[in-house]
């Protein structure tokens, strides 16, 4: 009967040292919660298709595609596109 409970036993322990284990958070500071609350899916979801439009995400790849597609693929294009979000990101805050 003893070696039948060893396998609930280990069980309950795992469980256990889990539960006491977990991380909980106690407190969350409100500016922090206020920008995440700002953030919206749509917006993530249309950066992430931009960034997916540019093509390669090899860091070794050139910089300016050769071909037709010059400024529109490959990472200098991509690099372009950021730098340009972040230039709208901050004439919106007034530059801060």
């Amino acid at each position: 009967m003893q070696t039948k409970s060893l396998p609930l036993l280990f069980v309950l322990f795992v469980l256990l040292s889990t539960l006491l284990n977990a991380q909980a958070i106690l407190n969350r500071d409100p500016q922090i919660a206020d920008l995440i609350s700002q953030v919206s899916a749509d917006s993530l979801r249309a950066h992430i298709n931009g960034l997916v439009s540019f093509g390669t995400r090899h860091t070794l790849s050139v910089p300016a595609d050769a071909s037709a597609q010059v400024g529109k693929k490959g990472l200098g294009a991509a690099r372009q596109w950021i730098l340009g979000k972040f230039n709208q990101y901050a004439k919106q805050s007034g530059d801060a």
